[in-house]
């Protein structure tokens, strides 16, 4: 690997002529210079395109594409396409990042022999500015079965998503996102941290998360068909795997969505939850506790109708 090491900075561009220009000054300020920042305008309507092609003009480490609209896992697919880099990061339009982002991140992977790191966010909105929080600056090392276990337990905010990570390229290279659908983190990071040789997860907040109230993760409430396929699809991932274990955590979240969904609106989810008691709940892939639970909800919804799933 080399002294100073190429990050791909990919960032997807879609209608966000309001925050890019805050997002991208927050990537041009980083401390570590070696670095190429890929725009992806995804067949913006509005002027992110033009705000894309003007930064351009002033940073030569901009790279811009302009391409027809494919979504979030297209437009991210793209970037990963053309990268150049040693590792990748994923960072969305609307947010900011500290200026030590890359250099705090890449100082993790390097000290700890780690194929992936994390970093804290605090999140931000426009009523609301940027949270503040004390702590004291440590790490801790994941082997990737202790990272996926944390996925699907007290490491799940953290780790879901795709930003605020720095990635060995190969490994993003190797599991494109998952075109066609929301919700693609939720059916690829489980990949990512798999395949890792480890992840280091630090506590230093470097990314800054804003709350757009137009979002598709803010509007959706209820039940969601794509959540249902991207949890599903990474039980299924995970049983093929030999993973088993693994498959019955992951299992209990996509149990824990559908339950919530039922609870709300039990009529359009009854279909799935009696899609997910023939193929988990009467099989090997749930645990008994858990069934216990699920059937409860199930039979007698109407006596659940405020029960948090924790």
């Amino acid at each position: 690997m080399n002294k100073t090491p190429l990050v791909s900075i990919i960032i997807p561009v879609y209608n966000v002529e309001k925050y890019l220009e805050r997002c991208i000054q927050s990537v041009r300020s980083q401390t570590y210079n070696n670095i190429e920042i890929i725009l992806i305008d995804d067949g913006s309507p509005d002027n992110s395109p033009i705000i894309c092609d003007r930064f351009r003009e002033l940073d030569e480490r901009i790279i811009v594409v302009h391409k027809k609209n494919g979504g979030l896992s297209d437009a991210r697919n793209a970037g990963v396409q053309i990268s150049k880099g040693d590792y990748i990061t994923f960072i969305d339009s609307d947010d900011l990042v500290s200026e030590d982002y890359i250099s705090y991140l890449l100082n993790l992977c390097e000290k700890n022999g780690a194929d992936i790191s994390c970093c804290n966010y605090l999140r931000f909105s426009d009523d609301l500015p940027v949270d503040t929080i004390k702590y004291q600056e440590k790490s801790i090392v994941l082997s990737p079965i202790e990272t996926c276990e944390g996925l699907f337990s007290q490491y799940y905010d953290i780790l879901v998503t795709a930003c605020w990570k720095l990635y060995k390229s190969s490994i993003i290279k190797s599991y494109p996102f998952p075109v066609g659908y929301t919700h693609e983190d939720e059916a690829t990071t489980f990949k990512f941290y798999y395949n890792a040789n480890r992840t280091v997860i630090g506590n230093k907040p470097c990314y800054k998360y804003y709350q757009n109230p137009n979002s598709i993760t803010k509007s959706e409430k209820k039940l969601n068909g794509d959540t249902i396929w991207a949890l599903n699809y990474r039980i299924e991932c995970l049983i093929s795997w030999g993973e088993l274990e693994l498959a019955k955590n992951a299992a209990y979240i996509l149990m824990g969505y559908l339950c919530n969904c039922y609870l709300i609106d039990e009529k359009n989810t009854k279909k799935y939850m009696r899609a997910f008691e023939r193929k988990y709940i009467k099989s090997n892939y749930m645990k008994f506790k858990h069934k216990i639970r699920f059937e409860l909800v199930y039979r007698v919804p109407s006596k659940f109708r405020y029960m948090f799933w924790n």
